[in-house]
């Protein structure tokens, strides 16, 4: 924490930083944050949490055949990009698509989303916090905040 600055002011500071990374409201910062994930092999996280607005973005209900791809790819285990969420968020994705097969549904609400979404930021200021910490995102930072401090006073 630098000098100054309280408990409170960090934790609004992360919420803006993770909420501007879910919306994808800072390319830069983005692209910084994939950057680190990567190389720290934490990617899996990013592009769940992608999938998942996309998704939320596009339609009030999502396929059948979408849920199961998240299923297979984010959190079967031993999956391609295996995210680390509870056993009841995954199960609760499996319970909605087998209650969707046997009422012959095509498609089912993304409020089945919003768990495993909950799960996923978590993840994702566990990284970001670590984040923080690299010459990198302090170098983005200071300049971020200084862009800020500059429109604020047009």
């Amino acid at each position: 924490m630098k000098k100054g600055q309280t408990k409170e002011y960090k934790t609004t500071l992360l919420d803006e930083y993770i909420e501007m990374l879910i919306q994808d409201k800072n390319k830069d910062l983005s692209q910084l944050f994939r950057l680190y994930c990567e190389k720290s092999l934490a990617l899996e996280n990013v592009l769940l949490m992608d999938t998942l607005v996309h998704m939320k973005r596009k339609s009030t209900s999502i396929p059948i055949e979408a849920l199961k791809e998240i299923q297979e790819q984010f959190l079967a285990p031993f999956s391609t990009y295996e995210v680390n969420v509870p056993m009841k968020v995954k199960r609760s994705i499996i319970d909605a698509m087998d209650d969707a097969s046997k009422k012959n549904l095509q498609k089912v609400n993304t409020e089945i989303l919003n768990e495993i979404m909950v799960e996923t930021e978590y993840n994702l200021r566990s990284t970001f916090m670590r984040f923080q910490k690299t010459n990198e995102f302090m170098q983005w930072e200071e300049i971020y905040q200084l862009q800020k401090d500059q429109s604020a006073l047009t």
